[in-house]
């Protein structure tokens, strides 16, 4: 690291510290009457990049609209996204029309994954950014859709097409279409998937990323206040005991970080206590620049050249508790973390030795 970054490194505010102040931010503003941000100024000016870049300036915007130093510096950013979000939510509900009537009309029964389909659970759902369109098709559909893909390829946003479902594979495609339902968009119905598993696939879907997007966990909170009295929870956390360990704990974290209140609560026989390391966890990733979390400047070859430059190195691609915990597919209790991660550590670096040759 230069000097020059080091002495910014030095000025901004320690990860846990804007991860709460992120938290703050976001807690309650996908509800109608948001309560107005009780943190001031000075402490939000810090979460801004990290809120417009994670797609969460929108809804803080929301919040902060009915405060007094709504313009104060430094936070023009979160009125710029919350405009700009508004007009793409627009344009993205008309692009996923188009692509669902272009794939019935090749006879493709496609269901929307995320996105809109999360959306309608915000009190406004324009608040909820909208990115690629998600479909599912089944299996013999694939090969046809994604022809249909191609051809609106010019169209923005792009259609990413799945005929399996990484975050749900405890349940089958045929499974998902048979309890899936319809949802009102425009003038016609989109199919989308059943409330149960809808719940399940954002909550495994947040731990598969190790929870780094403060929105994912606004949208399992918006989910939780928006559920109809007669969702199943048996139905939703019947399935592989360590991934329905980890919805029940995403849960925990969007009450505990976000202040949801669940319309239908966690019968008691599935509510565990958080482990400590969680939520610290999560608010220490939300506050890590997302540059550090997602950049390598210097390939790990090259790094080994530089005396200096490799304890640095390995600091940066140290895995933090929850990366470690869901690439070890191990449970949230019952394991000391640091251990865990020496585990995803030392496996990394086991990955890693074959590339050394190739100079990687």
């Amino acid at each position: 690291m230069s000097v020059t970054a080091e002495r910014a490194a030095a000025g901004r505010p320690r990860p846990p510290v804007v991860g709460k102040g992120i938290a703050h931010a976001l807690s309650g503003a996908w509800r109608g009457h948001a309560a107005p941000i009780q943190i001031s100024a000075p402490e939000l000016v810090p979460c801004v990049d990290a809120l417009v870049r994670s797609g969460a300036g929108a809804l803080v915007w929301h919040r902060l609209r009915a405060t007094g130093w709504r313009d104060a510096p430094g936070l023009e950013s979160l009125h710029g996204a919350h405009q700009t979000d508004r007009l793409r939510s627009a344009m993205n509900a008309r692009h996923v029309i188009e692509a669902i009537t272009a794939m019935r009309d090749a006879g493709i029964d496609a269901m929307l994954l995320k996105g809109w389909s999360v959306a309608t659970c915000y009190a406004d759902p324009a608040l909820r950014p909208l990115g690629d369109i998600d479909l599912l098709v089944r299996d013999h559909d694939g090969g046809a859709a994604r022809e249909r893909a191609a051809a609106l390829a010019v169209r923005r946003p792009p259609i990413d097409l799945h005929t399996s479902l990484l975050d749900l594979t405890d349940r089958t495609v045929a499974q998902l279409f048979e309890r899936s339902r319809m949802i009102p968009l425009g003038d016609i119905a989109v199919r989308v998937l059943g409330r149960e598993d809808q719940f399940r696939h954002l909550c495994l879907h947040f731990f598969r990323h190790a929870g780094s997007r403060p929105l994912w966990l606004c949208d399992i909170a918006a989910t939780l206040e928006a559920m109809p009295h007669d969702f199943d929870w048996e139905r939703c956390l019947a399935g592989d005991a360590l991934l329905s360990e980890r919805v029940v704990a995403a849960v925990g974290l969007a009450e505990r970080i976000l202040g949801a209140i669940p319309a239908r609560p966690l019968p008691s026989r599935w509510r565990r206590r958080l482990p400590a390391w969680l939520p610290r966890a999560v608010l220490r990733t939300w506050g890590t620049p997302f540059d550090a979390r997602v950049f390598r400047p210097t390939a790990m070859s090259l790094s080994l050249r530089t005396p200096g430059e490799i304890l640095p190195a390995l600091l940066r691609r140290w895995p933090n508790p929850l990366e470690a915990t869901v690439e070890r597919k191990v449970g949230l209790t019952g394991t000391w973390r640091p251990f865990v991660q020496l585990h995803e550590a030392t496996a990394r670096a086991f990955r890693f030795i074959p590339r050394l040759a190739t100079g990687r």
